[in-house]
């Protein structure tokens, strides 16, 4: 939905809603895995108050989680995934491409969760001669995935991973314009 606020400014809003079920029965825990559900939006702001100068502030946030996995054995020759399946006390292991599963991550459960944000803010001032550009940013980023490795039920190989990032960037440039003999782009990143 973009609003025009004036001739001068106005605001962009945009989202995304999205639920995907799973395809694979875990026979064990009764789920269609895996289930995902991601929710995002963002939020523009523009406004050029000259001709000569315009500004754009961007904000941005995510999330997505998924519950379980889709993972099948289709075979199992020297039978250790069965023996390991038996050990777990389920007898109802299957090596067969037929949309089920039997994984288990115990009490823990199969999830993975990742969310971030970001933040950009943009500002172009033309002197005449040259436009000297601001691209400011800042974004961070964070996930969590608790997974069963061994795809079987049991607790033989189970991994949990924590990521996190952040970041900030100042980029400054200098542009002359395009249409003369010689024309040059300078530029400072941090």
């Amino acid at each position: 939905v973009s609003v025009p606020i004036s001739d001068k400014f106005g605001i962009r809003v945009s989202g995304l809603l999205r639920r995907q079920d799973g395809w694979v029965r875990n026979d064990l825990t009764g789920d269609d895995n895996p289930e995902t559900r991601s929710v995002a939006g963002r939020i523009v702001a523009a406004w050029r108050p000259s001709d000569s100068f315009d500004a754009t502030l961007l904000y941005q946030t995510f999330e997505t989680k998924t519950n379980g996995n889709a993972v099948e054995f289709v075979a199992d020759v020297l039978g250790n995934a069965r023996a390991r399946a038996l050990a777990a006390g389920n007898p109802g292991f299957e090596a067969n491409l037929d949309r089920h599963n039997s994984s288990t991550n115990g009490a823990f459960g199969e999830t993975d969760r990742t969310h971030g944000n970001r933040v950009v803010g943009t500002m172009n001032y033309d002197t005449g001669g040259v436009t000297l550009t601001s691209v400011s940013s800042y974004s961070d980023f964070d996930q969590r995935v608790v997974s069963d490795k061994d795809f079987n039920t049991g607790q033989y190989l189970n991994q949990t991973t924590t990521l996190a990032n952040e970041q900030y960037s100042q980029e400054l440039r200098l542009t002359s314009p395009s249409n003369r003999a010689f024309s040059y782009i300078l530029g400072l990143y941090y």
